[in-house]
This record gives C-alpha cells, structure tokens and sequence, in this order.
C-alpha cells in the first residue's frame, strides 16, 4: 500500500479534480485524513486496468474538522500495478455529477475530444453563433434560454459525408447499477448528419450504442430524450459521435446538445417535461403553444384545433349547468332535432359535430362548451369555426375567460330574421389578437326546443396564434424584441404586443408618439358639430348609421407641423363591419379655406369584424390637421369607429389654427417630452387649443384674422348657399332634394297618388309649422356646418352581458370592444340594436 498526502484543508466542502493512468492489477483510492484516522469510505475508487489513455478523476470531499487528502494505491496480491497521477486541481465546492454538464464551463465538466477525430464539436451559445455567416445555429441555450448560454454545436458546413467528430466522457465505475442518462438536443428540419451515444468498455474497448438519432427528430424547440443505462461489470465512458451526412443542395443543418444528465436508477422522465410517447420529451410550457415540437404533434393534439372525428374532444369539456349541453353527434343521431344530417369535415352523414341539446339544469342557461387552457395568444391570432343556426331563438355566443376569472364577449350570432334558414355551413372568424395570460375560450349556445332549430359547430381551429420564434439577425428595417425575435420597425409604437413581451411598445421612443386611445378623454382631436384596452370597459369614436343613412362624420386632430429629416406618419384603426357599410377617407389640410384636400387612405364596404390598423405617410412640407370622413351606408348596417390614434415624432403638435391661404403660420413645436396625450374636456372645444399647465409654447400668425373669408365662386351646386365656418372653413347650406358635401347629391323622392289628398288637407296649416321648423332648421345646420355632416360619438363601453338589448336578435355592425391595453388586446364584435330603434 502506498499513499500520499495533501496539505491540510479547513473543515469546509471541497471537489478534487485530476487527471490519471491505471494499468495492471491495482486499485486507487482517495480518502480523508484527519487527527490520526483515515476514513473507511473511499471518496474515489478505479480498480484494475483503465487503459493508456489519460483520463479525468474527480471527488467531492467534506468533513468536520481540518483534513487531508490522501491518494492511496493498493496492491492486489500481485506486484503487477502503476498509477500516473497528474494536474491536480482543488475547488472549495461540490464536484459536479460524473458525465454530466451544461457546458456553461469551458473545460467541458470533464468531457474531452477523442483524438483522431476528423473535426471536433464548437463549444457556442447565441450571442457568437448570430455572428458566424452561413451558421444556422441556435438563438439560445437550454440551461439559462438565453443567447448568452453555451452549448455544443456540430459544425457541419461544407463537409463532405462520412467525417466523425466525437467527444469522451470521464471514466464511470463499474457495478454502479441501472442508471439514466438525459440530455437535449436542438436539431433542424435540413440537419443530414447523425447523432450517436456509445458507451465504451475501459478494459476492452468494447463499443455499445445506447443512442441513435431518428430522421424525423426536428424542431424549432430543444427536445429532451433518455437513455437507460443496465448496470456495467467493467469501468466505462461514454462516447457523442457525430457525423456528417450527404447534404447536395447544401442546405444549413442544425445539430447542438446541451444540459447532459446522469443519475442513478430507472428513467423517470424529465422533471418539468412533457412526454411525447415516442421517447421524446419537450418542456412543459411548450404545451399548447400553437407550435408542435414533439415531432409526432402530440403536446398540440388537446389544445383546441378539432374536427371531433377522433374519439376525444382535442380538449374541449362541456361545463353547462342549465336546461342545455353540448354533446358530440352526427346524422341527428344523438335524438330528433339535434343539428344537420351532413357535418363540415367530411359533408356526409358519418361525420361528427358538437351540438346543443337537452339537459337537465336550471331554465336560462346556456350551453357551455369551455377549450382547454391556452397560455398565450400572439397579436395575428384568429380562431376559425364553422357553425349552423337554424330555428327561432338560436344564438352562438363566444367569450374569452382570462386566468379563470375575467370573463369577456368577443361574438354572438343569431339565427336572421325574415331570411331564409341557413341551410349551408358558414365559416366565422374571431380575430383573437395578443393574449399575454391564460385563457379559454368558452362557447355558448341556446335555442327553443318547441321548434324545429339546432346550434352546432365543427371544425374548430386556431391559427397564426403561436408568438414569433427567438433568433436570427434582425434587418436594419427590423426591431430585435427582448426575446430575440424579430418584429418590422413601423409595428413598434402602435399599441399591439407584436414582440410577444411588450418589448416593442415600451421603447424610449414611444413616448415621443402623440397617442391618443380614447379611453379618457378626446385628447385634441375634435368632433364636427375599442381598440385600446381589449375589454368591455374602454372607449372609441363611434359613428351610428342609425338614422343617418348616407350622411357624413367628421373628425379633425390639432394641427402639426413636419419635422426636418423625419418622416411623419399617422397610425389609427379603424373597424368598418357591416353588409351595407360606408365608407371611410383620411386627408390632411394645409388651409383653412381650402378643399382641395389630398386622400391619404381610403377603405369603402364590409372589411370584416376586427379592428384594422392603418399606416399613412403625411408628405407635406407646410403645417397640417388630418381630417377623418365617415359616411354612412345605403342601410343600417354600417357602423364605423376609430380607435388608437398615434403621430409618429415625425410630425410636431402646435396650439394654434391653420392658416388661410393668404397668410403664413410661424410657430415653435412641443418637444417631445411634451407630447399630449389627453386633454381636459375644458380644452378640447373649438380649434384653438390652449397649451396644458406648466407647458409654454410661441405661435405667430402673420396677419389679422377677425375677417370673415369670401366664399369662392360656385363653391356650393344645385342653389346650394356658401357660409364660412372658423372652424371647419367653407360649406353649403342645400335646398330640398339635395345633400352632400357641396350639395351635388340629389335625393330621391317618392310619390303616391293616393295620398295626394291628404297632403292637400294638412298643406296649409303645415306652411305655419314649417315655418317654425324652417327655421330651427335652419339655425341647427348653421351650428353644424354642413347639412349632411353628423357628429362622431365618443362610446364608452360597459360589458355587454349587462347590455337591454342583449337578447335582441337582430345584431348591428357595432364595435362592444375596445383594444390593446396592459395585458389585453381583444378583437370586438357586434352590438346588438333593438329592431325598432
């Protein structure tokens, strides 16, 4: 026996790392020593022959008085035995676990490159690889999900096939039981080469594959696998081979492992692992993430996307508590009076579909049929479905319920009126937006069973929903979000979460924009006389088509003035549902007293029930106001509103009016940190606005404006009379039978011959009312300017399950939801009117 000791170390933890040779019949020991006694338990023991090669040995070594290492050499009877010892290295803490690592340290956790190699594994994490050209390497680690974490990377470029790059395990004892081994590997969908783990018999150098890469085994998320390791009789290592396959379209393959695991007994699973049935694993919160990263689908399958073909819901349960549920049913087999002889999917009779019938439950409630929990929606998300109403009293309602509290209406449909029943299919679609919290959607079905009527859906899927994947070099035209993936740079600043963590809204810069959400006030725009926080309790300009069939509305901003060397651009959304819709215009005017304004954008007809952002470019070198028109349809359905109004930096805000078109304006803007974003109501009348408290401004204007401008010739048509206005400039008093703008528009007039001696009968005492009324008339479209033009409404909203006229089955293209505040961003839908408005 031989044995050499260290000097003498403090009662404290400590991890011995060296490098060693053993051949022939001998066994090495590390032990402790301490006050005269040697520790009975070896911290370290290799017997036998361990072969030519170096190998690395480690301890972890504790106890509770001062102590010393020893390194101890035993004879086993034969005289036939040598150790090398060498580089040894003492860290005052535990010792990592044999064969283990994440590669967060450059020595490798005692793994090492096996000579002879064709080309060796690159030790790399994000930050490096986003550098190397025509590397498609991953955007980050798996141990910290950062692009500052490390991992090992098989640089396969432009190598021909067939080439090995295999790094070596530390030696691991024999007779240490069953064990497992973990490990994550991110690979591509263009990777060629080959992945193998081998262990290796130290005595005789015996290969055992443990591990070989399936070809259908990609994703874009680090996927977890495991290997059970038996008991092995003789000292071993383990071996990761790659090599290289045959690539002849050259394409970028991407093949990295991290965070490899060793532990002793039979394989568990990954804590905090979704197990994919296929022996592959993949985090928990990947579930439902609108993305499959199991390559067999499997952590996607019971996230709500379902034709209800299979013999499951896809996650779907139906918690109905009333006189209604949801049940599974095809050909109206699930009883009389179910739903439609031929689903959606497959348009036959054997195909399924949900349905509401009968239940047994309190009377006036509805059916209620709940997805499973989703983590996260992204800002493009919709959830499409395919529905069927028939019958008196049916109805289709849809909520969002956020983290099993809030619960939100985002659409309701009704069975028509006066129409014809809708024998076909109908495809609906919810424009969901960015959901940042848990959330379910929850459908909700009634309908009369006195009747003939069903409610069913099919074909239930959410689509474009999963939030943008991190990496990858962002364009100079491109913002890099925190998360590290890349967003367009003019979707920053405009309300919506497009980064996925709000990154791109919270911008330094975003505080220069001139946003106005409504939901406290006009700010400065001006009403001639939502979109914000995503819930039932928010505001937005409203135009109402009731009553105000073919008229126009109105609304101006303060005026602006072009910043030097900054494109000025002007972000709103607008929400135009309706079959008999209008039609919408944005302009900018330099002057007062003229008309010929430029259209900036134009939209006309039904654009769908969601809020639509639009991005105009103001190419103006002279101070401007936008002037927003929205004139109402030929019917009732044509509701229109406005929501998040935002001025990029590049146009300056000024409190004064614009200028005729003989005078100039000379006037010193706000500076950014100025920037209004609400006003009190007390400044918002009029087109003068007064600087807030505590702000100044300086604005000339060049010449005495108390005159009143002359109207131009044959400004107004038809006999229309012109009058000028401070406010909105030049407009036209019309004669009867004629509207519009400069009253080129000739109304329709209808008679009856029947009734022309009922008009004879009231025309006389009718001329003293008219009179009276003629002259109201006449002094409310002076206050108004225009005789078709009507007022904007700013709406607030209240949730509208407390709605009067909730019920009603007639439903009006009128936004109930505002959008994009904090933590919400939800798409609204129709309001119910009263058919007798």
């Amino acid at each position: 026996m031989g044995r050499f000791l260290s000097p003498v170390y403090p009662a404290t933890t400590l991890c011995v790392n060296f490098w060693y040779k053993s051949q022939g019949d001998i066994q090495f020991n590390i032990r402790t020593y301490s006050f005269g006694n040697y520790n009975n338990k070896a911290m370290f023991s290799a017997k036998g022959d361990r072969g030519k090669e170096w190998s690395l040995g480690r301890a972890t070594l504790s106890y509770s008085a001062p102590y010393q290492i020893v390194f101890e050499l035993v004879d086993q009877g034969t005289n036939d035995g040598e150790v090398w010892l060498d580089d040894i290295n003492i860290d005052f803490r535990s010792c990592d676990p044999i064969a283990s690592c994440t590669f967060e340290d450059e020595n490798l956790c005692g793994y090492t490159y096996v000579q002879g190699n064709d080309f060796n594994w690159v030790l790399l994490n994000g930050e490096l690889g986003s550098a190397l050209v025509n590397w498609d390497i991953p955007s980050f680690d798996h141990t910290l999900g950062t692009a500052y974490g490390s991992f090992l990377f098989l640089d396969t470029n432009g190598k021909p096939a067939g080439l090995k790059a295999q790094i070596e395990s530390e030696i691991l004892s024999e007779n240490s039981g069953k064990q497992c081994l973990q490990f994550y590997l991110k690979i591509n969908q263009n990777n060629k080469a080959s992945l193998k783990i081998n262990s290796k018999d130290k005595r005789n150098s015996q290969i055992k594959q443990l591990f070989a890469l399936p070809t259908d085994l990609y994703g874009d998320a680090w996927l977890a696998r495991e290997v059970q390791l038996e008991n092995y009789f003789n000292p071993y290592s383990l071996v990761i081979e790659g090599v290289t396959g045959s690539n002849p379209n050259n394409a970028t393959g991407q093949l990295a492992i991290d965070d490899i695991k060793l532990y002793s007994g039979q394989c568990q699973g990954p804590v905090g692992q979704f197990d994919c049935g296929n022996g592959q694993f993949v985090d928990s919160n990947l579930v439902c993430d609108f993305k499959s990263d199991c390559s067999n689908g499997q952590d996607e399958k019971n996230c709500g996307s379902c034709t209800f073909e299979s013999n499951d819901l896809c996650g779907w349960v139906d918690k109905s508590s009333g006189s209604f549920k949801w049940t599974k049913a095809r050909n109206s087999t699930a009883g009389s009076n179910i739903g439609p002889n031929e689903d959606h999917t497959f348009n036959n009779q054997s195909g399924y579909y949900i349905a509401v019938t009968t239940n047994n439950g309190a009377l006036s409630q509805p059916a209620s049929f709940y997805s499973p929990v989703l983590p996260f929606a992204s800002s493009t998300c919709k959830i499409k479905f395919w529905s069927r109403i028939e019958g008196s009293s049916a109805s289709l309602d849809a909520s969002l319920l956020l983290n099993d509290e809030k619960k939100i209406k985002i659409f309701r449909k009704n069975t028509p009126l006066n129409t014809q029943p809708l024998v076909k299919w109908v495809q609906d679609v919810i424009h969901l937006g960015s959901v940042s919290t848990k959330f379910q959607v929850i459908f909700e079905g009634e309908r009369s069973f006195s009747s003939f009527g069903f409610v069913v859906i099919d074909d239930i899927s959410f689509e474009n929903c999963s939030l943008p994947f991190p990496g990858g070099t962002c364009s100079p035209n491109e913002f890099k979000c925190k998360r590290g993936n890349c967003v367009p740079m003019e979707k920053t600043c405009d309300f919506v979460d497009d980064c996925g963590d709000y990154s791109d809204e919270i911008l330094p810069i975003c505080s220069s924009y001139q946003k106005c959400t409504f939901d406290h006030s006009l700010c400065d725009w001006m009403i001639d006389s939502n979109h914000t926080t995503g819930t039932d309790v928010g505001s937005y300009l409203y135009l109402e088509s009731y009553a105000n069939i073919n008229k126009i509305a109105r609304v101006y901003s303060r005026v602006h003035v072009p910043a030097q060397n900054q494109q000025c651009t002007f972000l709103f959304y607008s929400h135009m549902f309706g079959e008999t819709m209008g039609t919408m215009t944005v302009y900018f005017r330099n002057y007062l007293d003229d008309f010929n304004w430029p259209v900036v954008w134009n939209m006309t007809g039904n654009q769908g029930d969601e809020w639509k952002r639009n991005l105009v470019t103001i190419n103006t070198d002279k101070p401007f106001q936008i002037v927003i028109d929205g004139r109402v349809g030929l019917g009732s359905e044509s509701d229109m509103a406005i929501d998040d109004t935002s001025f990029s930096p590049g146009c300056q805000p000024v409190f004064d009016q614009l200028p005729n078109r003989n005078e100039t304006i000379s006037t010193s803007t706000l500076s950014p940190s100025s920037t209004l974003t609400s006003l009190p109501s007390s400044q918002q009348s009029g087109s003068t606005m007064q600087p807030p408290s505590g702000q100044t401004t300086k604005t000339t204007i060049s010449t005495d404006r108390t005159s009143i401008p002359t109207c131009p010739s044959d400004f107004c048509l038809n006999g229309g009379s012109c009058f000028y206005s401070i406010d909105l400039g030049f407009g036209c008093k019309c004669v009867n039978g004629f509207s519009g703008f400069k009253c080129g528009e000739k109304l329709d007039k209808t008679s009856n011959s029947k009734d022309t001696g009922l008009i004879v009968g009231v025309l006389v005492p009718g001329l003293i009312i008219a009179l009276l009324m003629g002259f109201v008339i006449y002094r409310y479209q002076k206050l108004n300017n225009f005789k078709d033009i009507f007022n904007f409404k700013a709406v607030t909203l209240s949730n509208s399950s407390n709605d009067s006229d909730s019920n009603d089955s007639i439903a009006i293209a009128n936004p109930i939801f505002d959008i994009n505040d904090d933590q919400e961003d939800i798409i609204p839908k129709k309001k119910n009117k009263k058919k007798n408005k």
